[in-house]
């Protein structure tokens, strides 16, 4: 995402999709592995106020962005069509304000992994009141 996104500090709403190329979210140091001090950025931006995140027909996105864990006010993650995406990171874990989840027409890895009380990603969703995987 670009930098510029940290000038959008009131965004409450944000939805990346239709985009067939795009196979990361993260910025350029979490890509290479870079400092510290870039990680998150500009996820780190919108932790406030984004209360809403939607993924959508990206074919080709691997991984969620490292920088999902500054979300803290996110309550509604919706993942639809990301057929690349076969699990979820621990850092879904601190995403402690999200009340709903819903992953649909994603990898069979994904559902499988999600998969109440057997899936290997479960701890890192079972916080969450509402999940809806299919």
């Amino acid at each position: 995402l670009p930098k510029g996104m940290c000038y959008l500090t009131a965004l409450e709403l944000l939805h990346i999709g239709d985009c067939e190329g795009l196979e990361s979210l993260s910025n350029e140091g979490e890509r290479e592995g870079e400092g510290e001090e870039n990680d998150g950025l500009p996820w780190r931006c919108l932790r406030h106020n984004l209360r809403e995140l939607s993924l959508s027909d990206l074919p080709k996105l691997v991984n969620l962005p490292k920088g999902l864990r500054y979300l803290s006010a996110l309550q509604y993650l919706d993942i639809s069509s990301c057929r690349a995406l076969e699990s979820l990171p621990e850092s879904m874990r601190e995403l402690t304000s999200l009340k709903e989840l819903s992953i649909s027409s994603c990898s069979d890895s994904l559902k499988e992994r999600c998969r109440e009380d057997t899936g290997e990603d479960w701890p890192n969703i079972q916080h969450i009141p509402k999940k809806r995987i299919r």
